[in-house]
């Protein structure tokens, strides 16, 4: 204990040698010298350590100051040694309480996990059994309930599997018949195939016979069909046609002029201008043709191109007065070719044949009136192409 005021001079001190001393300049003081009281733990000099605790007197402003060495080490050295002793039991009691739980808790996992490895090896009738009456039990009993559902679901299962077997035996044998009936009717469909085609080619072949024996009346048409054909089919290909179109095309070209076995030959031959009752006698075979072919599904498209021809695609053609887009345009092709190969063939009523030149001028002449300004321009690039110089009237076209 020391009693000192509040510059750190020393009034009062056990030890009389500190008696009038001065403990203002020491760290621990400082807390003394600014606060009025209180009570703090400082590490001394000596490399000990105190409990000061001070206290200002009133009115003098003296400090009261009271100084305690203590050893904390030596003090909570029992508090250590209970917090062992506590840890220790406290381990003790953890292991040994963890040893019964975990054998409550494991010995009911075991045995679940022995039934999953039983089943896992195809073995479905086994059951776990749990005897004790806690929440395992519960949790075996509904292991048990799920192995029963899904026992009932593999035997549903292994039913439709046996079913789904039979039924594929059957489709199987069906499959077998389907295969044999279609080779039956792959074959049958060649053989119809081919007798179709022979009924084609028969007919076609007895259909340009005719045509053919129309021309060998007729000296001035003779070898018409075949050059108006060949002449329609450069055009289609320059035009780029569908090849459906061009074979319908192909057919009408070869057989445009068959209405004419209904028209007299003395008319056919005339070579005065024609009446008016023999121009509309003329007039009539593209409808004769038409009818001449009917019956027949595969020139049905071939037959309409034969009825438009002498459409004009201002509407003053015959026979049913068509303009523009109603004509068809292989029937604009086909009356282009036709009308070239008469103006540079010889006719009973022109005996001159007129040149490539002329003809393609008339032809230019008759666009957008009579002919397709597509067509005709089509034909005149095709002649050019050809190199037939339609500017030299000394050339002729001499054939047929």
């Amino acid at each position: 204990m020391l009693i000192g005021d509040n510059k750190g001079d020393i009034y009062a001190h056990p030890d009389k040698s500190m008696l009038m001393g001065n403990i203002g300049e020491d760290p621990w003081f400082g807390k003394p010298l600014l606060n009025s009281n209180g009570t703090d733990l400082y590490d001394v000099n000596d490399g000990k350590q105190y409990v000061v605790s001070y206290f200002t007197v009133p009115k003098t402003g003296w400090k009261l100051v009271g100084i305690m060495e203590v050893d904390i080490g030596e003090m909570i050295i029992p508090i250590k040694n209970k917090v062992l002793v506590i840890g220790l039991v406290s381990a003790i009691i953890t292991l040994v309480l963890g040893y019964a739980l975990s054998l409550i808790v494991t010995r009911p996992v075991e045995k679940i996990m022995g039934v999953i490895h039983t089943i896992s090896k195809g073995n479905m009738g086994v059951r776990v059994e749990i005897d004790s009456k806690d929440e395992f039990k519960i949790l075996g009993d509904k292991f048990n309930e799920m192995l029963g559902e899904i026992e009932d679901l593999l035997d549903e299962r292994n039913i439709h599997v046996q079913e789904l077997v039979k039924k594929n035996q059957e489709i199987k044998l069906q499959n077998e018949e389907i295969r044999t009936y279609s080779e039956k009717s792959e074959a049958m469909n060649q053989e119809l195939a081919e007798l179709l085609h022979d009924i084609r080619k028969n007919y076609l072949s007895t259909v340009k016979a005719l045509a053919n024996s129309i021309e060998a009346n007729d000296e001035y048409t003779r070898g018409h069909c075949e050059r108006v054909r060949n002449i329609s089919m450069e055009i289609v290909k320059a035009m780029g046609l569908d090849p459906n179109e061009a074979n319908n095309l192909e057919f009408a070209s070869v057989f445009h002029d068959i209405g004419k076995i209904g028209i007299p030959t003395e008319i056919l031959n005339k070579e005065s201008r024609l009446t008016f009752e023999e121009y509309e006698n003329v007039k009539s075979h593209p409808r004769i043709g038409f009818d001449i072919l009917a019956g027949v599904d595969f020139l049905n498209a071939s037959r309409e191109i034969i009825y438009q021809y002498h459409e004009r695609v201002d509407g003053r053609g015959y026979p049913r007065g068509l303009k523009g887009a109603e004509i068809n345009l292989s029937a604009k092709i086909l009356a282009v070719a036709d009308a070239y190969d008469a103006m540079t063939s010889a006719r009973p009523y022109r005996k001159v044949l007129l040149t490539i030149g002329e003809a393609v001028t008339q032809l230019q002449e008759a666009k957008g009136v009579q002919f397709d300004n597509q067509v005709v321009d089509v034909l005149v690039e095709i002649l050019d192409q050809e190199c037939i110089a339609i500017d030299i009237l000394s050339l002729e076209n001499t054939a047929g």
